[in-house]
């Protein structure tokens, strides 16, 4: 069964992920908790009896169209065996618990998936060429 963790900067597994992470995309990632003054989430690991098999992390950028900083997924990616069980939807659901439990209101990612998180209730922003910018309001519930 595949269990979404926080991995709280410390599991064994960031270190895993992050050579996915720089296998993919070609990007050095250093997880950390705070960026550019304002506080990140742990990392999210998707792991099945102790085998990494997904992660996502934040970043800190500026939200669009402002100055104001933002919280942004930065990565998200799914072992490609794994990949059709809707691990990386868990992990975006649980991204967004963790954002709502630091009391953000707004969440964004910029990808070239958006139908991943358009299921997720996920509206589209911005696209470019096959780039999009999508974000998610977050515990606005009475708002």
């Amino acid at each position: 069964m595949i269990k979404i963790v926080n991995s709280k900067f410390s599991s064994p597994h960031l270190i895993e992920l992050s050579r996915w992470i720089s296998e993919m995309w070609n990007l050095s990632i250093d997880f950390k908790d705070i960026k550019d003054g304002i506080v990140l989430p742990p990392p999210l690991l998707a792991v099945e009896e102790e085998k990494l098999v997904g992660g996502l992390s934040y970043t800190a950028y500026a939200k669009p169209e402002s100055d104001e900083t933002g919280l942004w997924i930065n990565t998200l990616i799914v072992d490609p065996e794994y990949r059709g069980r809707k691990i990386a939807s868990l992990l975006i659901k649980a991204a967004e618990e963790s954002a709502i439990d630091l009391k953000y209101q707004e969440i964004f990612v910029f990808t070239n998936i958006p139908v991943l998180y358009e299921k997720n209730g996920w509206i589209k922003l911005s696209e470019e060429n096959n780039d999009h910018v999508l974000t998610k309001r977050l515990g606005c519930s009475g708002d």
